[in-house]
């Protein structure tokens, strides 16, 4: 689970500078979970992910930001499966249509989770 939970820290701190970089990219991204019902698979990686997260949580050298980290992508499927998906397509649209400067300043978001996570693994 360890290599599993380091693999994930590193994508999710890949993520986080390629929105820093490349905003377009950030956009792009959201335009492939918006079609069909590929937000429901989105739901499922992020439940997967968050699972992952908080089974290797209790193998690292601070398990809680582990534990609590992997929380949020679990509680974000979550919410994704609750607002079904009219609901949610409707919310990546309206993301999709903000500025590539708001992505930049949001790249900081994962960039820090991900080395965040990557420390206490």
């Amino acid at each position: 689970m360890i290599i599993s939970a380091r693999i994930i820290a590193i994508l999710i701190t890949a993520a986080g500078i390629m929105f820093l970089v490349n905003p377009k990219t950030a956009k792009g991204l959201l335009a492939f979970w918006e079609k069909e019902k590929r937000v429901y698979t989105l739901a499922v990686v992020r439940v997967i992910i968050g699972i992952i997260l908080l089974l290797a949580a209790s193998q690292c050298m601070i398990p809680w930001i582990v534990f609590v980290i992997g929380l949020l992508p679990i509680i974000g499927g979550i919410l994704i499966l609750v607002f079904g998906l009219e609901r949610s397509r409707n919310i990546i649209r309206e993301w999709k249509e903000k500025p590539d400067d708001l992505f930049r300043r949001l790249g900081f978001a994962p960039l820090i989770l991900g080395l965040l996570l990557l420390w206490a693994i």
